[in-house]
């Protein structure tokens, strides 16, 4: 019975663990959207592109697809991780 239960409450502390690293890929897009968001509209709107704010906009735009693929590649190697703990 003991053997069940931490059996048990190393699936929660997984799942948890799971849970955790997708909500960092869902802030990540999050701030991705909203980067790319600013990026597109100065290009929709046709403003002058070189104003200090339209750049800055761009640049978090394209450095969060970076960041966004950085994080998408950790939580891989993390579910990786996941598994064989759950293979063991």
């Amino acid at each position: 019975m003991t053997d069940f239960k931490k059996e048990d409450i190393e699936l929660k502390k997984i799942e948890v663990e799971k849970l955790k690293w997708l909500e960092g890929i869902f802030r990540t897009l999050f701030l991705a959207l909203i980067a790319d968001i600013g990026g597109v509209s100065t290009l929709l709107l046709k403003t002058n592109a070189y104003e200090t704010i339209h750049i800055l906009l761009i640049v978090l735009g394209i450095s969060s697809i970076f960041a966004l693929a950085f994080a998408v590649l950790m939580v891989l190697i993390k579910m990786q991780e996941i598994y064989k703990k759950l293979e063991e």
